[in-house]
């Protein structure tokens, strides 16, 4: 609970960093900003949001997994999951977030074999690590150009004003992220001491486990 916890409230705290260093763009006076801090923090917070789902969601037992192995994942993510009842999770449990950190390689891949068979129209520009005002900014600073009229195929591009975050063509809601991992630390901090949950730096604390904390698991 503890560290479902906390990498909630990291992403909360980052989202609020992003969001005020890429205020959105105004109508004829968008930007482009190019900070890889930014995309820094937004890897990070895909990282947290994929951790705090793999510690909350129930899986299919693997072939190299042991029937007791199992039983002790389903039974900690179905108590984590009881702890947040009520509470809509779809965007931290999206199979699109933990992709995004793991597969970029594959999604790389995928875009070259998109353009070289016509999938991705050419003429393309593919944007990489960049943040927008807006999302038709790329657009309108190739009109007028030999490039005009071009697909713009985004890499891994920040749509500042809409809070989504684009990867080759895969488009993460920052902004779901942020209100759900809010959520998340609003429903435990009640729950963890208040030398962990405190308004201070992260604590630390201690279990005690006895035969009596595995039930019937035990020796199972």
């Amino acid at each position: 609970m503890t560290e479902v916890y906390w990498l909630a409230r990291s992403v909360v705290e980052e989202t609020e960093r992003i969001f005020a260093d890429t205020p959105p763009g105004v109508p004829g006076g968008s930007y482009i900003k190019i900070d890889h801090a930014v995309h820094q923090r937004l890897y990070g917070v895909l990282g947290a949001s994929a951790k705090i789902s793999a510690l909350i969601t129930e899986r299919p037992r693997q072939k190299d997994q042991s029937r007791i192995q199992h039983e002790t994942l389903l039974r900690r993510a179905r108590w984590l999951r009881s702890l947040l009842t009520g509470l809509g999770l779809s965007g931290v449990t999206a199979t699109k977030v933990r992709n995004t950190v793991e597969h970029f390689d594959e999604y790389l891949d995928d875009t070259s074999r998109k353009c070289s068979n016509g999938t991705i129209a050419l003429p393309a520009v593919l944007p990489i690590d960049m943040s927008f005002g807006h999302r038709d900014l790329m657009p309108q600073l190739l009109t007028g150009t030999k490039f005009s009229g071009a697909t713009v195929y985004g890499l891994r591009v920040y749509v500042a004003d809409e809070r989504v975050f684009i990867n080759c063509d895969v488009e993460i809601n920052i902004a779901q992220l942020h209100d759900e991992c809010s959520a998340i630390e609003a429903r435990l901090k009640p729950l963890l001491p208040d030398f962990v949950a405190g308004s201070g730096g992260q604590g630390s604390s201690m279990f005690v486990v006895t035969r009596e904390s595995f039930g019937p698991l035990a020796g199972g």
